[in-house]
């Protein structure tokens, strides 16, 4: 049958409040993603979607829709919709040194070199989920050329991770990642 790609995001917004640390969306936002069909595209793609809109509370929103496919090639989306999409971390010209963790009060200090020449121009990082450990969003900071924050490990076996999110330079947003090793004790 047809087959749905991954979603692709904008690069969100950062919301801060006291120490609570949140990514979104401000009024509304396209999310794209790749249809492949399973031989002619006609007919009708229907597709059910469902969000969180937060400001004090947050409150649930559903709705279904669907369009009617025909041969035109005409997509249908506006002209500035990928506007805004992450880029690839080469476009920056930064490149990460090794992660140095070392262990703190807090859990683990993670400090990550930022090099070339517009290492400067890196202004914050926006990290994606991880299931090995936690980072604490109010702690991510950009320290001279380093990224610096604390995290915790999700159990004492997790020796490694890698770490993906945005790096924001210059109002844009580059897709990274990079190997955190822990010490041992």
């Amino acid at each position: 049958g047809w087959k749905a790609g991954t979603l692709q995001f904008p690069v969100p917004s950062k919301f801060v409040h006291d120490d609570i640390v949140a990514y979104g969306y401000k009024k509304s936002v396209i999310l794209l993603c790749e249809i492949t069909p399973a031989g002619e595209a006609t007919g009708t793609l229907g597709a059910d979607l469902d969000w969180l809109v937060c400001q004090e509370s947050c409150l649930r929103g559903k709705t279904s829709l669907s369009l009617r496919l025909d041969q035109s090639g005409d997509s249908g989306l506006p002209a500035d919709a990928q506007r805004g999409l992450p880029e690839d971390a080469h476009q920056l010209g930064v490149t990460l040194g090794p992660a140095v963790v070392q262990s703190s009060a807090d859990g683990w200090i993670c400090n990550v070199p930022l090099e070339g020449s517009r290492a400067e121009t890196v202004t914050d990082f926006y990290p994606s989920s991880s299931d090995d450990v936690f980072l604490n969003y109010s702690s991510i900071h950009i320290a001279g050329n380093h990224l610096v924050f604390t995290l915790t490990r999700e159990n004492e076996q997790v020796r490694g991770t890698t770490i993906t999110g945005l790096i924001l330079a210059g109002g844009k947003g580059y897709e990274y990642s990079f190997p955190v090793k822990f010490p041992s004790h």
